[in-house]
């Protein structure tokens, strides 16, 4: 029982972790957007 709970535990940790990885990687994406829309500008 404790031990399952464990991996569980372990699998929503990874979970979250690729979560902000994604969310890292869209604002990253984002932020070059307005800089190549910027030096367009330019």
């Amino acid at each position: 029982m404790h031990h399952a709970f464990m991996l569980t535990n372990k699998a929503y940790q990874i979970n979250q972790v690729s979560d902000t990885v994604d969310m890292a990687y869209l604002t990253n994406q984002k932020l070059q957007l307005q800089y190549s829309s910027v030096i367009t500008l330019i």
